[in-house]
């Protein structure tokens, strides 16, 4: 990349090079001048000393130091002739006149001083003719020294005086360039410079900036001080607009945000009713159902109950996949992830699934994991997960298949895999069997909405869960759930959810000598669940509401329980994890166990629970599966 240089930097530049240039040539020719200041004087000297030596040979020959003396002292009289000595071929001085200093004994070269030159011009004899009929002889054998010495104070002085004058020229030179550069700079760089500010500025954000040059004089500057001045404007115009806009913009997104917070709070009571309405008469079905089956013999009547139970089973289903899918859609399903085992919470999804794969006669089989490591996880919607796989594997494996649920560990992951047998899934569709409503061919013709396996893609990703899918036609299908193992050292809680106790189906176990204090404040699942548990051999102190329990409780007419079962949602804004908390206080202590039947389980619901050691079960939940887990809280008091 050229590098970049300011306009004052090239402004000086140009400035200054016709004055460096001249300075050059100045240099050039004093330089020269003083050379030949030096060759003149050198020359003259010759010639002077060229011409004594010539006037001096007849005082020489002679030896006349009086006519010497007199050719000396004109000599001397010349300018810049500092001293001048005769001398014969001996050497001896004839005659000096000038500097004292500069007599004695004559030398054989000239010599060249910072002050002076001394030039040496032997005396030579000219030729003399003796006879005139022959050549005149000639003698080159000197016979005689001049000595000049020639002074070069003068000269110098000359130079000085000439180096000043070329100085004084130079710096006259610069200085007016100097001042041509100021002044240009005041009429071209300086808008220039202000110009580039301004863009700046502007280019920064800051739009009111302006271009504001009384003194422009030059017609290029000024139009396009009015052209920036102009797009400055503009721009300004165009930002109060935009920001206009935004403010606008950012006030009708509030106002969204504000209706559809509105519409998600609304949404969530919603949802929050209709799940606890729409499940208590679903509960209180199925648990008249299950009654009706213990009385009815004949077998028409046992097939069309059969047929009965299967429809509420489906209709039970769909119900819950609804409500589930509402609920993470609305994102009102919090996580609550803890360090727990995994083992008991496949034992209760084969337990769940007893009766169905008992009657396909399906072969369930679970390869626990038989390791003392936990997963991290929330238990309950990770239990979720599982029996929504589990359900698919069951709908869809054949009679006299098989269905398995392996544990597999990766490192620091535990990879679990359900298994089937059943049609499979076609490899074209395998990309859309978590979308929500999908069936594809195979799976359409044993009915459902759909969306079993969109709820275990959310619930996977709300935990952050990686779900694989692999299937074959005829061939069957895995699902695979991979999960975090917790690492050596992370507290394992124990809850009733997450315990490594084994839970047993409890299906021809009765609960003799099993006090049971029941509270709900639907009347038809009161009554349905007070004949199941009775059925069971339990002893059944049911109660309508809170207050009754209370007024009971106060009056001595209770005796302490063996267990506590009560929905969760009461009277009057009271519920369940209240009562089982006034029940415990009366009886002296935490070691009475409680199950809380609700639709609804919250996050901060199961934190509550897992402290208090209290069993969640979601409304409506199937004869086998509470048997189950009373068997697991009878046992864990035990």
């Amino acid at each position: 990349m050229r590098p970049t240089l300011p306009i004052r930097d090239y402004v000086l530049i140009l400035s200054l090079l016709p004055a460096l240039l001249i300075a050059a040539l100045e240099t050039y020719f004093v330089s020269h001048r003083f050379e030949a200041m030096d060759r003149e004087l050198l020359e003259r000297g010759q010639l002077i000393s060229s011409q004594m030596a010539a006037s001096a040979e007849y005082g020489v020959f002679s030896n006349n130091r009086d006519f010497l003396i007199g050719i000396a002292s004109g000599a001397v009289n010349q300018n810049d002739v500092s001293a001048v000595s005769i001398a014969n071929a001996s050497g001896e001085v004839l005659a000096h006149a000038g500097r004292p200093e500069m007599a004695g004994t004559l030398g054989a070269d000239n010599t060249i001083h910072e002050h002076f030159i001394i030039i040496v011009k032997p005396i030579i004899p000219a030729p003399i003719a003796l006879d005139p009929l022959f050549e005149p002889t000639f003698s080159n054998m000197p016979i005689g020294k001049v000595r000049l010495t020639i002074s070069r104070v003068r000269t110098n002085q000359l130079k000085n005086q000439l180096l000043t004058t070329s100085i004084l020229v130079a710096l006259t030179l610069f200085a007016t360039s100097a001042l041509l550069m100021y002044a240009f700079m005041r009429v071209i760089s300086r808008p220039i410079s202000a110009l580039g500010n301004v863009v700046s500025a502007i280019g920064e954000g800051r739009l009111d900036s302006r271009f504001v040059d009384k003194d422009a004089s030059i017609t290029e500057l000024e139009a396009l001080s009015v052209g920036i001045n102009s797009m400055a404007d503009k721009l300004q115009q165009e930002r109060a607009t935009l920001q206009n806009r935004i403010e606008e913009a950012t006030e009708a997104l509030r106002l969204q945000k504000e209706a559809a917070e509105l519409v998600g709070q609304t949404k969530s009571h919603l949802l929050a009713l209709a799940s606890h309405d729409l499940r208590q008469p679903m509960q209180a079905l199925v648990f008249y159902l299950h009654q009706l089956g213990h009385r009815i013999s004949e077998g028409e009547q046992v097939e069309l109950l059969g047929k009965l139970e299967n429809s509420v089973e489906a209709l039970t289903q769909l119900l819950n996949s609804l409500m589930d899918i509402s609920r993470l859609d609305a994102g009102v399903v919090e996580a609550d992830v803890k360090v727990c085992a995994i083992d008991p919470l496949l034992e209760r999804v084969r337990a769940s699934f007893a009766d169905k794969t008992a009657a396909k006669n399906i072969r369930f089989v679970i390869h626990p994991y038989k390791t003392s490591r936990r997963i991290v996880t929330d238990p309950m919607l990770l239990e979720r997960i599982l029996m929504n796989l589990a359900s698919n594997a069951v709908r869809y494996t054949q009679h006299n298949g098989t269905i398995l649920i392996a544990c597999r560990q990766r490192t620091d992951h535990l990879r679990i895999e359900v298994r089937d047998n059943g049609p499979g899934i076609d490899a074209n569709q395998m990309g859309e069997i978590f979308t929500e409503f999908f069936r594809g061919d195979q799976r359409a013709k044993t009915g459902g909405l759909g969306l079993g396996l969109s709820i275990v893609k959310k619930l996977c990703d709300l935990l952050g869960h990686n779900l694989v899918a692999s299937s074959k036609i005829n061939r069957g299908s895995i699902f695979s759930v991979e999960v975090t193992l917790a690492k050596d050292g992370e507290e394992f809680l124990l809850s009733a959810e997450s315990n490594d106790a084994d839970v047993q189906s409890g299906e021809n176990q009765a609960f003799n000598q099993c006090k049971i204090l029941l509270v709900d404040d639907d009347p038809a699942v009161l009554s349905s669940l007070q004949l199941l548990l009775e059925s069971w051999g339990c002893d059944v102190s049911a109660h309508g509401s809170f207050q009754s329990l209370y007024t009971c409780l106060g009056s001595g007419e209770e005796t302490q329980p063996t267990l506590v079962l009560s929905d969760y949602h009461l009277e009057q804004g009271k519920d369940g994890i209240e009562l089982l908390g006034m029940v415990r206080k009366t009886f002296g202590g935490p070691k009475i166990p409680g199950i809380i039947i609700t639709a609804d389980i919250s996050g901060e619901l199961k934190k509550i629970a897992s402290e208090l050691k209290v069993v969640l079960a979601q409304k409506p939940i199937r004869p086998a599966r509470l048997k189950s887990l009373l068997t697991y809280c009878l046992n864990e008091r035990k």
